[in-house]
């Protein structure tokens, strides 16, 4: 992202600046191939498609990469990783996701740091789908935001298994278009909501409080 006169949008060249200065400055020992998803969107804005256009990238370029990092908004950025957790099963190769409270192209920004330890986790880390952000590697499946402003913006629950499908080979999966819904329960919640929902989604997920 880059200010603009209307705010912080999609800017080109900023991850591969700064890729570049890292590399010049000798803190990347291994190469990096940069591949740009156009049209660069807000993460506010995606949708199962753009997991599809991250998963087709991964998937036609698996036999070549040893890891793969993925640099993404941090608004859905946990939605993204949990798909892909689902979508690569077998995978048995590094997929980092990172990104940064304050864009690479402001002072101070913290996406330096978090960009130099993604790249640095996908060449020796462990195989899954993680987040890499604050100095902590965090499970995909099991990552959700936590601060809007702070930097430390990202935990994750505990988790007995690894971040990514069993399988004997790795095989991709793309996801479809299906309606759903999410729905939070409440005390007094009318039923005609859920009725509502039933009646033109495919699927309806309640999120719920107690033990759900």
């Amino acid at each position: 992202m880059a200010r603009t006169p209307t705010g912080f949008a999609p800017s080109p060249d900023i991850v591969e600046a700064e890729v570049e200065r890292l590399a010049g400055a000798g803190e990347l020992p291994f190469d990096v191939e940069i591949v740009t998803l156009n049209p660069l969107i807000d993460s506010a804005n995606a949708t199962p498609a753009d997991w599809n256009r991250i998963i087709a990238v991964i998937a036609d370029r698996y036999s070549d990469i040893d890891a793969f990092v993925i640099t993404h908004g941090t608004d859905t950025l946990a939605f993204t990783a949990a798909a892909l957790c689902f979508a690569l099963e077998g995978l048995s190769k590094p997929v980092i996701l990172t990104g940064a409270m304050l864009p690479l192209t402001e002072r101070g920004s913290d996406g330096v740091r978090n960009l130099k330890e993604a790249l640095t986790m996908a060449a020796a880390g462990p195989r899954g789908v993680w987040v890499q952000f604050a100095g902590r590697l965090l499970h995909g499946a099991r990552v959700w935001k936590t601060h809007s402003h702070s930097f430390d913006a990202f935990s994750a629950s505990p988790a007995s298994g690894p971040p990514f499908r069993r399988a004997p080979r790795f095989i991709s999966h793309r996801y479809g278009e299906p309606v759903v819904s999410v729905l939070p329960v409440a005390p007094g919640i009318s039923p005609r909501v859920i009725h509502f929902a039933a009646g033109v989604c495919d699927g309806v997920v309640l999120r719920c409080y107690g033990s759900g």
